[in-house]
């Protein structure tokens, strides 16, 4: 037994089936458009252009009347850097991927 259901704004159905005691969902909407999915930095070139940029990042922070504090010369710590290609849309309203 199953249920479609189509609506005028998707391209595609959404359904939903059960068969014996599971029950399966079937989203086949296409609510993106992919503006590429070629990624042309690997993970360890953007952990290396970010490591570049941090040499000499700093910032500084405001304290009420107090002269601002700036932070600089960071230190750091190689076993916990991270990054994790996710997507986000541009001016064209496609999605496109970039290292976080």
């Amino acid at each position: 037994m199953g249920i479609r259901a189509q609506r005028d704004r998707l391209s595609q159905p959404l359904g939903v089936s059960f068969v014996s005691n599971n029950v399966y969902f079937l989203d086949e909407r296409n609510l993106y458009k992919i503006g590429t999915a070629s990624v042309k930095i690997s993970k360890d070139g953007a952990v290396a252009i970010a490591l570049k940029y941090v040499e000499n990042y700093s910032f500084e922070i405001f304290m009420g009347d107090q002269p601002p504090l700036v932070v600089r010369n960071f230190t750091i710590v190689r076993e916990k850097i991270a990054a994790e290609l996710l997507s986000w849309p541009r001016k064209d309203g496609a999605q496109y991927p970039y290292w976080r």
